[in-house]
């Protein structure tokens, strides 16, 4: 709530700066699709993703109180840096604001004058130290940042040649909201004349036509339509570079550059429709409804993680991680006949798939399964050697077999990968006491 009433001050400000002119209808509309477009469920929702939606909050809190410095309130600076600060803790994909910072300078402060950008530049200077600062402490103190994929055998060039078709279908899922899930799948771009890889080449080289046309004409209306077109492509860029797949979550603040491009479009209609507020409120009203809609439809799958993922397999019938996760909903339901077939599912697809073998040795040994149970814990080791859970599982299926030597063993390497595994010390722990080395048991 609080992050969309900065949308809608965010959206004035880019307002008056366009027209030169105070609106209340162009940030209402533009902060009510941010609130209502069904694609920010997955954030909003799902409490994994907090971390997205504290992150913007404090992305457009920092951009304001720039602005709000700039425009003469210098007392507000620090609390800028301050937020920069607190977003990028929040989420790494803050690192971008000092550049949006610059563009919003450029495009409605300075109008296009990049004298007066140079102007401010003390205004500029402190948060790329700081950029600097956070940047070197990503990769020295937190965590290195590297490119993820979701398989390991893409080529690299691959990784590339998919990358337009992936912003490609962004655009679609905020353009036409359907087919929205928690987890899509796709299949990596390897030759450059697929059609995937030459239409989506060809949308983004006219994307940058637009950009440059936009940036010639240098009109009113042009400067929201820039900056939004603008804001997409650097808020999502630090995703693009280092992750390969369609995540919705992603969308949360470079979507916000698609709301201000589809509200800049309105001003497209002439001066009379636009000032006539009640032809103009009802066409803002009707694809509110509908958003409205799509996004109560996308919370009631989220109340319940069977049908999340059932939802995920319905769309993607070949999605290995949707088979395993509605197995191990099933799991915990009790269910293990149906978490087994999930699994069996999950190994068809993808039979390198370490987690699966373990979630389903897991079932086979609340069957009672323990032989079957070791067998899928030794498949999951063979693929990922360093599967901590893997070896307090099977460590615990040979206690239950009273094999105590390999119990202990697979404790012992399970700690060796994870010193902090508490499980492990609790249940070797259980071992020494049933052996009577009681010193060491406690």
């Amino acid at each position: 709530i609080v992050t969309s009433i900065l949308m809608f001050f965010l959206a004035g400000k880019i307002f008056y700066y366009s027209y030169n002119k105070s609106s209340f209808l162009f940030p209402l509309f533009t902060a009510l699709i941010f609130v209502c477009h069904p694609i920010d469920t997955e954030v909003v929702t799902y409490i994994y993703n907090r971390s997205a939606s504290l992150s913007a909050l404090f992305y457009l809190l920092s951009l304001l109180l720039f602005i709000k410095s700039a425009e003469g309130k210098r007392n507000l600076y620090v609390l800028s840096i301050l937020s920069f600060i607190l977003s990028f803790l929040s989420k790494e994909m803050a690192i971008t604001l000092p550049v949006m910072i610059l563009t919003f300078d450029y495009i409605f402060l300075s109008d296009f004058k990049i004298s007066k950008v140079i102007e401010k530049k003390y205004f500029h200077i402190p948060f790329w130290i700081v950029f600097t600062i956070l940047l070197l402490l990503q990769f020295c103190y937190f965590k290195s940042i590297e490119k993820t994929n979701i398989e390991n055998f893409w080529p690299g060039y691959s990784y590339y040649l998919t990358q337009p078709w992936i912003i490609m279908k962004y655009l679609r899922l905020l353009l036409i909201p359907a087919g929205l899930c928690i987890d899509h799948r796709f299949n990596p771009i390897i030759m450059i004349t697929e059609y995937r890889a030459v239409i989506s080449c060809i949308f983004i080289l006219c994307i940058f036509i637009i950009v440059w046309k936009l940036y010639k004409n240098r009109n009113n209306r042009s400067k929201a339509i820039l900056f939004g077109i603008i804001w997409f492509f650097i808020t999502l860029s630090p995703t693009n570079v280092f992750v390969v797949h369609i995540g919705e979550r992603h969308l949360y603040l470079a979507g916000i550059g698609f709301y201000i491009i589809v509200s800049a479009l309105f001003l497209s209609f002439d001066e009379a429709y636009f000032n006539n507020n009640r032809k103009f409120i009802t066409s803002l009203i009707i694809p509110i409804i509908i958003l409205g809609i799509l996004t109560i439809k996308r919370n009631k799958i989220y109340q319940n993680p069977l049908l999340i993922w059932q939802d995920v397999i319905l769309q993607y019938p070949n999605n290995p991680r949707a088979y395993n996760n509605r197995g191990y909903i099933y799991y915990t339901q009790g269910d293990l006949l149906r978490a087994i077939s999930d699994y069996n599912k999950a190994l068809q697809i993808n039979p390198n798939f370490a987690i699966v073998y373990h979630d389903r040795g897991l079932a086979y040994q609340d069957q009672g399964n323990i032989f079957q149970a070791i067998s899928d814990y030794n498949k999951a080791l063979q693929i990922n050697p360093n599967y901590d859970a893997a070896y307090l599982n099977r460590g615990f299926a040979y206690q239950n077999q009273g094999k105590i030597p390999q119990a202990l063993s697979d404790y012992n390497k399970a700690l060796q990968i994870n010193p902090n595994f508490e499980e492990a010390y609790y249940n070797r722990g259980l071992v020494y006491q049933t052996r009577g080395n009681l010193p060491q048991a406690l």
